[in-house]
């Protein structure tokens, strides 16, 4: 890898650029990412990233079999909220522990909730207004924290919880952000900002512990909070050093504030983008009739039911990258 001071370098100016750095491209940032080679050293405010534009040294870094990378919630800005959840741990506890999820998030098992998931999406959409504009990024929080709390943690609450937990999390989203640009020094100051970020905090620690009341656990065991307590457990696990309840707690926290905001984003940038391509979005809705057409739920257990949409999402992902793809090198 080349050293430090040979990488290429970019600076985004301007608050308002930066703040949208990882939803609008910046033009300067693209423009010189195509000269610069495999590597682009960018610079937004305080903080520097080191953009990978080669796919094979990428995919390296994001497998990171080495643990020179860590997952990004062990940036030090984010540990009020990552704290011992699946976020904040070293990157190989994080990727042991990521594996016993592996059977809630595989495709396998997302293509047995596909029914669940879009009866909660037709539900969402058939109380949506037709007579007048609406906020489309919010109503995609409010899918995505549906279908995170009621599909993938198998919990009953209340749509008033819904509503009070998506405050909860785009404000700890927010405030989390400002926290990774900020100088160092301004975080570690007492302040209102500090303040509102640790009541929220608790707040989204609360609500962990009332989707864990709420949960019911799906006969085969494999959905997120069966299999987080049961790695808590040292008889289950066999290991030496399960997770600890409190864990349990911040991973499903992590779990929400990581999953929801992201899907939210990239699903509204989705429609956008379809907006604008009047021939990708019939193509997209035609495929959703033929998959989901007359009732029918025909997801095959070998071949991909929607493989245009899943190109949209890449294509969306592509053009509107988000946090998810971070890697943290600490020093």
């Amino acid at each position: 890898m080349a050293e430090a001071h040979e990488i290429p370098r970019c600076t985004v100016r301007g608050w308002g650029r930066v703040r949208q750095l990882w939803s609008v491209p910046d033009a300067r940032v693209v423009d010189r990412s195509r000269d610069s080679g495999p590597l682009l050293r960018v610079r937004a405010g305080w903080r520097s990233a080191i953009l990978v534009n080669d796919l094979r040294l990428a995919r390296s870094v994001l497998l990171n079999r080495d643990g020179e990378f860590a997952y990004w919630g062990r940036l030090p800005e984010l540990r009020p909220v990552t704290r011992q959840g699946l976020m904040g741990l070293d990157p190989h506890d994080h990727h042991h522990h990521r594996a016993l999820l592996q059977p809630a998030l595989s495709p396998r098992s997302a293509r047995l909730l596909a029914p669940h998931i879009t009866a909660v999406a037709a539900e969402l959409a058939g109380s949506l207004p037709l007579d007048r504009p609406f906020a489309l990024h919010k109503a995609m929080e409010s899918l995505a924290n549906r279908i995170h709390t009621e599909v993938f943690l198998r919990c009953g609450v209340t749509r008033r919880w819904h509503t009070t937990y998506i405050s909860t999390q785009r404000t700890i989203a927010a405030l989390l952000f400002y926290r990774v640009i900020a100088p160092p020094f301004l975080t570690r100051l007492p302040g209102p900002a500090t303040a509102v970020l640790n009541r929220h905090i608790r707040r989204g620690h609360r609500a962990a512990d009332e989707l864990r009341a709420a949960h019911v656990a799906s006969a085969d065991g494999r959905d997120v909070i069966s299999l987080l307590e049961r790695a808590s457990s040292a008889d289950a696990t066999g290991e030496e050093n399960p997770l600890s309840c409190k864990a349990v707690n911040d991973s499903i926290v992590n779990f929400l504030v990581a999953g929801v905001e992201t899907m939210a984003a990239t699903w509204t940038w989705a429609w956008y983008e379809l907006s604008r391509c009047p021939d990708s979005l019939y193509a997209v809705q035609t495929e959703a009739d033929r998959v989901f057409g007359d009732g029918a739920r025909r997801f095959a257990t070998g071949a991909d039911p929607l493989p245009y949409t899943r190109q949209v999402i890449k294509e969306t992902m592509r053009l509107h990258p988000l946090p998810l793809l971070m890697r943290y090198a600490p020093p």
